[in-house]
């Protein structure tokens, strides 16, 4: 389920989407999960000044649009042709993680990484970038958003806690 919703991330929606193999979850789903990807070069942890100011542009959207935050969640992937790829990786990371505190979000708020994901390289897509050299960031806003929000057994809307 976890890679399902990082795939519905990529292209934010809220229309009703078939979520296969849930068991007793409903077939129809509304993720407010909102995504970016910030690109490196090879073998680079350095974030360009092109991709620092995505991620400031994006993370001054999401604070306005998302006051309230769940979680956010990271994704990192290298290349297999990159050296020290885990060392590498976590290096991004960290890079990745220190620019979004330096941009006023709540360390709490950011969960740890799942890990490095090592990759074969892909060819580039639009403006060069490559998934396989980046660090995907996945924002998971707070009730109320564009989605319902669920509720306990007593009918309160449920909240994360960090």
């Amino acid at each position: 389920m976890k890679k399902t919703l990082k795939y519905a991330a990529l292209f934010h929606f809220c229309s009703g989407v078939i979520l296969p193999g849930l068991g007793s979850f409903p077939a129809i789903a509304c993720t407010p999960v909102n995504a970016i990807g910030i690109f490196f070069e090879h073998n680079s942890s350095d974030l360009s000044m092109s991709q620092a100011e995505r991620l400031s542009a994006w993370t001054a959207g999401m604070k306005e649009k998302y006051p309230n935050r769940d979680l956010i969640e990271t994704e990192v992937r290298v290349e297999n042709t990159e050296e020290n790829v885990l060392q590498l990786g976590w290096r991004r990371e960290f890079n990745v993680r220190h620019a979004l505190v330096k941009l006023d979000f709540d360390a709490a708020e950011l969960s740890p990484s799942d890990g490095v994901f090592i990759e074969d390289p892909r060819p580039a897509g639009v403006g060069g970038d490559t998934e396989t050299r980046s660090v995907w960031i996945n924002l998971i806003p707070g009730c109320p958003h564009e989605c319902p929000c669920p509720t306990t057994e007593s009918g309160e809307k449920f909240h994360r806690h960090h």
